[in-house]
């Protein structure tokens, strides 16, 4: 049909230290069996066989090593040709079937929407994280069939937004980390379309969260 996505690139920011997990986000993405154009894209530092893995990779050491964050997000749209961009980590999987919900989407409908994302923290019982939120008096998780306003944000790690969107909006890259509620919130005022679908609701993935300094940002001990 043709409101259906037509062409994907899955954005990662890669800051090298964790080259295991980042294999697994890229076969991840391949076992979903996409039925239309996609690419993988890698943005900072990594040594896995670009050719091996079939994921276009930009060399930066600067960036990830500094925190930049909202500059990586920044080069990867600039990097795409693809009409939407996902967005996620170095440390994440999508679960089998994402794939078939998010070919359901209408594009008539949003610019940017989520997908959840179960966190698994070493030891710790896994928890579902703040995809579609809310920093209204806090932070909390909104329900997956309510509308958006402006304290509402989409955590980058669970992101697919319209690429044009992010060249027009950007994020801000005054800012290393912790960039989402502004960029979510730029975008709302913009008079862009944040909407959660309830059926997303199944296409999860799983966020394997590594112990600092194994993160963009992090100090290095």
């Amino acid at each position: 049909m043709s409101n259906r996505i037509k062409s994907l690139s899955f954005c990662i920011p890669a800051c090298g230290l964790r080259e295991t997990l980042l294999e697994r986000t890229i076969n991840s993405i391949h076992l979903q069996k996409i039925d239309i154009p996609y690419a993988i894209l890698v943005y900072g530092k990594t040594s896995l066989d670009t050719k091996l893995h079939r994921f276009i990779n930009k060399h930066n050491t600067h960036d990830p090593e500094h925190g930049r964050i909202n500059a990586i997000f920044n080069r990867l749209a600039e990097m795409s040709h693809s009409e939407f961009l996902v967005y996620i980590g170095d440390d994440q999987e999508l679960i089998f079937r994402w794939w078939e919900c998010v070919r359901k989407l209408d594009t008539d409908l949003f610019d940017l929407t989520p997908f959840p994302v179960y966190q698994f923290e070493q030891d710790k019982e896994p928890v579902e994280w703040f995809s579609w939120c809310t920093k209204k008096d806090g932070l909390f998780r909104k329900k997956w069939n309510e509308s958006a306003d402006k304290f509402t944000y989409i955590s980058t790690g669970c992101l697919i937004v319209r690429r044009e969107t992010v060249l027009k909006i950007k994020f801000d890259e005054k800012f290393g980390r912790g960039g989402d509620f502004l960029f979510s919130n730029a975008c709302f005022k913009a008079g862009y379309r944040l909407k959660a679908f309830p059926f997303m609701s199944r296409a999860y993935t799983v966020h394997y969260l590594a112990p600092a300094p194994y993160r963009i940002g992090d100090k290095k001990g």
